[in-house]
Order: C-alpha cells, then structure tokens, then sequence
C-alpha cells in the first residue's frame, strides 16, 4: 500500500500501517479502512473562499460522509475476516512428527498381549504364554489349560500375590496364576471372569452385574455387586479404590468394604493409570480423571481424523493410545501424561487390538495375530 495520505499524526500512521502490512490478514477491518482513508485522500480538494457557513457544512458533510465510508468498510472487513485466523489469537500447535519406527513382526500367532518393565507377554493362538524380550527375542512358553480372554501382570506392584505376577482369565475357567520363574500355574476354585486387575491386594475379575475380588490362598472370595457392568468392560485399581466401567458410568468402590463411592459419567472402553491421572478412553477421546474426586482434569484433542481409540498402554512416562481407522489411517499416539499434550502420532498398517510398552518400545497386537515391535526413531 503506497503512503497517500499522513492523516493527522504522520510518525503514528505510519507505525500503524506497519503493523497492519506485517500482522493483519488480507481481509482485516484495519486494511479496509487505510484503503478508504486513502482512496479518500487521493480525490482533489478545493478551497473555498469567502465567509460564511458554506465551508463548515462542506467540511461536516465530507467528514460525515467519511464516517459513513469507515463504518461500511469496518463492517464488511469484519464480515470477511470471519474466514480467517484473528490477529494476535492462539498459534495453533504444531503437528507432532512421527516418533516411532516399525522394527519388525515378533509374532504371527498372538491372541493377547501384555507387558511388565522388562517384557511382552503374549498369549499364543497355540495356547501357550510366552516371554519375549525387548530385542524380540522369545523365552521358553510355559503351556496353559483354556485360552484365557484377558491377561494381566503384577510386576512391581505391592501385592501378597507371591510369586504370580501372570495372571489369565477366561468366563468358563477359574483363574490361573503363573510364577514365570518356575512355570508354576495356581488356579482359584471357582473364581471365573472375564477381564482381570491387580492391585490393593487382590485379584479382580469382571462378571456382568459384579466384581469378585480373590486373594491368593484364600478360597473364600468375595462378590461385590456393580450395577450395569458388562463382561467386556474394562477394571482398574488405583491406591485403595477399584474403577468399573459399567453401562451407566465408571464405578468407583472401595476395595475393602466393596460399597460404590461415585459413579462417573463417562462410558468407558479402556483405563490405565499414569502420572496421578486415570486416562480413560471414550470413543475417539481421551480424558483423564483425578482419583480421588473423579472430576475431569483434562481432555487431549487427539489428532483431526482420529478413530475411535481401541487400546491404551504406559508405563508411566507416556500413555500410549492404538486408535481405527476414522478420517484418517490407524494410528499410534503418544500423549504427555503431565501436560496432556499429544507428542507423537505414528501410523501403522492395521489397527492394533492390543497394546504393551517394554522399555521405550511400544509393541502391536492386530486382528491377525501379528505382533509388531516399535521403537523411537
């Protein structure tokens, strides 16, 4: 824009037309009102002489009429800049790059996957439970009696659960403990769930419309009624309290007296616990939850296009979320658990079903049994 006019203050024209040139987008209400300021300024004038009112009212009506222009033009700019970003508003975030890169196949065979700090765990179509280290290298199976529909282990948590930090579940089979170390399998007499926790010093097994909680070596276990909850739907344990989803919400007890402390309304499709935080995921959004009062401490925007999240994984340092295809392809996300922000987003050919972190890896079970090891690239 060419300097036409220096209206009343030359030095803070110009300062302000800089600015506008460097900052305002092209349609801002300050670019329309320098253009009719301007296009006002380049029609001739003329002087008047004489006295009397002619010049006073010729003056009043030209700025009467520049008044007008101004307030046509503000309106339309502001009509127009609707379709772009504000100046001076909130720079969006950038777009996290990948961080991961595929190592390779583990496994071809695989039904269920988990994970303690130092290895997978899968669950092999063969009905076998295998060890496989962080360099994918695979250790002696140890055979199981039924094809458990969940697996769980309990390395590193305070629990008298002696040397079984394995523990597999199935609806039509008791539960089944496994001591690695010797291959040796416990099973609890009549204990019978579908999905599996660990933590305040039990087992815990989902059975629709309730949770039996089991301590090893006592075989009288007790049953804890939770209204709505589905077979399928996910447990959690936290401190002294147990999370069950059910169909009406996420059922807060407490795990001694079993009594229900709250129920949040969030239907819930996994849990994991991370930096102070239950991060639950519902459909295609993440939140996480503070423990104690269950009220939402933040919702993570997951990328544009993101599916429904379909696994969550961590070991602390990062919740790791396996989502399906929506607008985009399937993904591996990488969430921040002490910001929320997302810091990485990977995408994988198929959709994992199931997810574990060894280490700094981050390991996929999809639909075929493939098992695919990932790591920071």
């Amino acid at each position: 824009m060419n300097d036409i006019e220096s209206y009343d203050d030359p030095k803070l024209a110009a300062s302000v037309r800089a600015w506008m040139q460097r900052e305002a987008p092209a349609a801002a209400p300050e670019r329309l009102v320098y253009s009719v300021m301007d296009d006002v300024g380049r029609s001739p004038r003329r002087r008047w002489l004489g006295f009397g009112g002619r010049p006073l009212l010729r003056a009043a009506a030209r700025y009467a009429a520049l008044t007008l222009v101004i307030a046509i033009g503000v309106a339309a700019g502001i009509a127009l800049s609707g379709r772009f970003p504000s100046v001076g508003g909130p720079t969006p975030s950038p777009t996290p790059m990948p961080s991961l890169r595929f190592v390779g196949v583990v496994a071809d065979n695989g039904r269920l996957l988990a994970s303690d700090a130092e290895r997978a765990w899968l669950v092999s179509s063969s009905r076998e439970l295998v060890p496989i280290d962080a360099d994918g290298a695979s250790g002696a199976s140890i055979a199981i009696p039924f094809m458990p529909s969940d697996v769980v282990t309990a390395t590193g948590r305070a629990i008298p659960l002696g040397e079984m930090t394995v523990w597999l579940a199935a609806p039509d089979a008791d539960l089944l403990g496994v001591d690695p170390s010797s291959g040796e399998l416990v099973s609890t007499n009549g204990a019978r769930g579908t999905r599996v926790a660990v933590g305040a010093g039990a087992a815990w097994l989902g059975a629709p419309g309730q949770l039996i909680k089991v301590v090893l070596g006592d075989d009288a276990h007790r049953t804890f009624q939770v209204p709505g909850h589905r077979a399928e739907d996910p447990i959690l344990v936290v401190g002294n309290a147990v999370w069950a989803a059910t169909s009406s919400g996420i059922a807060r007890l407490d795990a001694s007296a079993g009594a229900e402390e709250a129920r949040i309304p969030i239907d819930a499709s996994s849990m994991v616990f991370a930096r102070g935080s239950v991060w639950v995921a519902q459909g295609s959004h993440l939140i996480a939850l503070n423990p104690t009062s269950g009220t939402t401490s933040r919702s993570v925007a997951l990328s544009s296009g993101a599916g429904d999240i379909v696994a969550i994984a961590t070991h602390g340092g990062t919740v790791w979320v396996a989502t399906a295809a929506g607008l985009g392809p399937p993904s591996l996300i990488g969430v921040d658990p002490t910001t929320g922000g997302v810091i990485s987003i990977t995408t994988v050919a198929a959709p994992a079903e199931s997810l574990a972190v060894v280490g700094s890896q981050v390991w996929t079970l999809d639909a075929s049994g493939q098992v695919g090891r990932y790591e920071p690239g």
